[in-house]
């Protein structure tokens, strides 16, 4: 009798830790900005990851307020969203025109459910010609070889609003990352 109410206290333990609300603050003061600036502010790895697309496969982002994080202040604009790990340590990247602008650490990482995809990201509706024509674009590179170019891993961006700070999720294949920014400068 003892081992089982150990064990269910343990489980009480444990779920309540599995539901506490997560600490923004503290997560946004213990990140640490990337140490060093890239050549030419050039993502080192866009090439290979464009390599087999017929456009980059991350995701865009246009953002309408500012986004304070310590010293960097993320202007209103449209921001393509690159998770990168660099030196044993996760970021993502904001590059307008191909260039890195800001490198961002990422607070949390979470790998997300098999399912997610298709249940907050539904295939579109197609109209019967639309339909028509996608399988009979299947069976043509069924029948000839593609060039090799696949679609983009499937990616979704999500900004939530709290009182202090913003959080940005980005998920990117079968992950989720999580940045943290203020709402005001100081």
């Amino acid at each position: 009798m003892n081992k089982f109410l150990f064990i269910l206290i343990i489980f009480f333990f444990y779920l309540s830790n599995a539901f506490a609300e997560t600490d923004w603050d503290e997560l946004y003061k213990s990140s640490e900005p990337f140490g060093s600036k890239l050549m030419h502010n050039i993502d080192p790895f866009q090439d290979e990851d464009n390599l087999h697309y017929s456009y980059t496969p991350y995701p865009l982002l246009r953002i309408s307020t500012y986004l304070y994080y310590k010293q960097f202040t993320i202007a209103p604009g449209y921001y393509q969203l690159t998770p990168r790990k660099m030196n044993g340590k996760y970021y993502v990247f904001f590059k307008t025109n191909g260039r890195v602008k800001f490198i961002i650490p990422v607070v949390k990482r979470e790998i997300i459910p098999a399912t997610f995809y298709k249940k907050y990201m539904p295939e579109p509706k197609l109209t019967m010609g639309q339909k028509v024509a996608k399988n009979w674009k299947n069976f043509w590179y069924k029948v000839f070889k593609d060039s090799g170019k696949q679609p983009p891993p499937a990616s979704f961006v999500e900004l939530l609003n709290l009182e202090t700070y913003f959080v940005l999720k980005l998920y990117y294949k079968e992950h989720c990352y999580y940045t943290v920014y203020k709402k005001v400068p100081y």
